[in-house]
Order: structure tokens, then C-alpha cells, then sequence
């Protein structure tokens, strides 16, 4: 019984540590792919913001060239100083991707919006200040070559030469209709930069919302594997000790019976004796030594029990009975 109470106790503390095993190991799988889940969040929040900074620069710069190419085009109708042109001509071939940035790539103004994940409607919004653009352009070139003496002929060619007109140039480049048509692209642009503004600004948000999350769950998750391992800790450690308080007692009164049994079978009047199946002697209590007229059990071990039978069958069918009952009866 005590046997099997021991097993049992085994099978079950066997069982509780698996069962924390697995949950242990079930938390740790779900904080590893939450700790990735955060890294690739983390990425994209650190992308949404670079996003962000290089969308406004980029907005900023078509702002700025606008700009710069009004800057330029005043400064060469009032001065006649053909550096200015050479700049306004400079700063439109770069926007158009026909020369090199700072940073030495070929690349235009509306790619790189796209490269950068502008939307369709923010695209659109760029495509009517870029045609705005354009259309202000004719303007400056017109003002361009009236101070060199061109004007443009029914195809639009500038080849009809005639005196340069400075006058013209200053007026077309400083009148209300010029004013006008540079606010029309400008207003595109900043209506651009607006949307692109809210954008970058809900995806980082969301992005920093989602981390913070991940970040408590992640928080949650390493409470809750502490707290398993501490109660499997406590747990599994109370059962060890029931179970070897258990194993103690057991030894405990296992020697107990066994010094009884050593009482019993020195002090006993009857003749007690522990042999093998094969019928070699093991032991003998001293009555049966005395009976035997030998000092010790060693004087007997070169004799086999089976000799000391009146009826040798008697030990056979008391062996045969052990095997087949796991007990013999008493017989007398």
C-alpha cells in the first residue's frame, strides 16, 4: 500500500510539473513573439517619423523653389545678369529630375513624393500646383526673353527678334496677374502639406498607441510567468517535501519493523531459516544454529537445505506454490 501510495504521489508530482512546464513555456512563446510583434512596431513607428520629417522637407523644398524661382527671375529682369537666369534654369531642371540634387541622385520632385508614400490625393494636389507651376513659367520665360529681344510668334516659338523690352519684362513679372497666379500654387502646396501633416501625424500616433500596448502586454505577460514560476516553485517544492517526509516515515518504519523482526528472529525458541530458491543458506537465528550444532551460518553454507529434507519433494511443491501463490501455507 505504502508502495503504492509513493507511486501515486510520483505520478502526480510528475504530472503538476509538466502542467507548469508547458504553461511556463506557452507564456515565454507568446512574450517572444510579442517582443518581435513590438521590435517590427518600433521600426515602423521610427519609419513613420523619418516619413514624416522627410515628407515636410520635401514639401518645404517645392515651397522653397517656388519661390527661389520668382526670387530669381525679378532679380534677372531687373539686372540683366545672366547668373540669375542660369539659376532659375538650374533649380527647375533639378525639380524635373534633368539635374542632380546635393546628394548627387537624378530624380524628380514628384517621385520622390511617390518614393516616399504620398497618397493619390496629396499626389493630385502637387500635380495642379505643379501645372500652375508650369503655367507660370511661360510667364517668366516670356519676361526672359523680352529683355533679350524675343517675343513669341503664333506657334509659341520665341524667334521674332525685335528691341528688348525691359519695361514689359519688369511689368509682367511685378503686376497683380502675376501675384495671382504664384498664389495659385502655392494654395495646393500647403493644402498638400496639411493632409500630408495628418497623416504622418495618425500613423506615428498610431503607431506610439499600438507600442504602448505592446509594451503593457509584454509587461502583463512577465508578471504572470514570474508569478507561475513562483507558485510552481512553492508548489512542486511542498509536494517534494510531503513526498520525502513520506519516504522518511516509511524508512523510518521499515527499520522499525525490521529490528523487530531481528528481535524476533534472534530471541525466538523456533528454528527460523532464510534461504535462496536454489536452497543455499543465507542466515540462521541461533536456535536453529544450536539445533545444527555449528557456531555460524558460514559452516553452512557449503550444504544445500534440500539434503536436510526427510520428503525433498516437500521443498519442490513448497516452491512451486511461492511461484504460483507468492506465499506458502504453514504445513506441519
Amino acid at each position: 500500500m505504502g508502495h503504492f501510495n509513493t507511486t501515486h504521489n510520483d505520478m502526480k508530482l510528475k504530472e503538476l510539473f509538466i502542467g507548469f512546464y508547458l504553461v511556463i513555456i506557452l507564456l515565454m512563446i507568446i512574450l517572444i513573439v510579442s517582443s518581435i510583434f513590438m521590435y517590427h512596431n518600433n521600426v515602423a513607428l521610427v519609419h513613420s517619423y523619418e516619413s514624416r520629417h522627410k515628407s515636410f522637407l520635401i514639401a518645404e523644398e517645392l515651397r522653397k523653389s517656388s519661390d527661389n524661382l520668382t526670387t530669381y527671375c525679378r532679380t534677372y529682369v531687373e539686372t540683366g545678369d545672366s547668373a540669375w537666369e542660369k539659376k532659375y534654369w538650374k533649380v527647375l531642371n533639378i525639380r524635373d529630375g534633368k539635374e542632380a540634387w546635393e546628394n548627387g541622385r537624378k530624380i524628380s520632385m514628384r517621385d520622390s513624393m511617390r518614393s516616399l508614400g504620398f497618397t493619390n490625393a496629396e499626389l493630385d494636389k502637387l500635380k495642379v500646383a505643379e501645372q500652375n507651376s508650369n503655367n507660370l513659367v511661360w510667364t517668366e520665360r516670356v519676361a526672359f526673353n523680352a529683355l533679350k529681344g524675343l517675343f513669341a510668334d503664333s506657334s509659341g516659338q520665341f524667334i521674332s527678334k525685335e528691341k528688348p523690352d525691359t519695361q514689359m519684362a519688369r511689368q509682367i513679372m511685378f503686376d497683380s496677374k502675376y501675384q495671382t497666379d504664384k498664389a495659385t500654387i502655392m494654395q495646393p502646396i500647403d493644402e498638400c502639406i496639411r493632409m500630408v501633416e495628418n497623416r504622418t501625424q495618425y500613423e506615428v500616433e498610431n503607431s506610439a498607441r499600438l507600442n504602448k500596448r505592446l509594451l503593457l502586454f509584454i509587461i502583463i505577460l512577465i508578471i504572470t510567468v514570474s508569478t507561475v514560476v513562483l507558485i510552481s516553485y512553492f508548489l512542486i517544492r511542498g509536494r517534494i517535501t510531503l513526498q520525502f517526509n513520506e519516504l522518511q516515515k516509511a524508512k523510518e518504519k521499515a527499520e522499525h519493523s525490521e529490528e523487530k523482526f531481528r528481535v524476533f528472529f534472534e530471541k525466538s525458541p523456533e528454528m527460523i531459516t532464510i534461504t535462496s530458491l536454489q536452497g543455499n543458506f543465507i542466515d540462521c537465528n541461533p536456535a536453529n544454529l544450536n539445533f545444527q550444532g555449528v557456531q555460524s551460518v558460514d559452516e553452512l553454507k557449503q550444504t544445500n537445505v534440500e539434503s536436510l529434507y526427510v520428503n525433498k519433494h516437500e521443498r519442490i511443491e513448497l516452491r512451486e506454490d511461492l511461484f504460483k501463490n507468492k506465499h506458502v501455507a504453514i504445513r506441519r
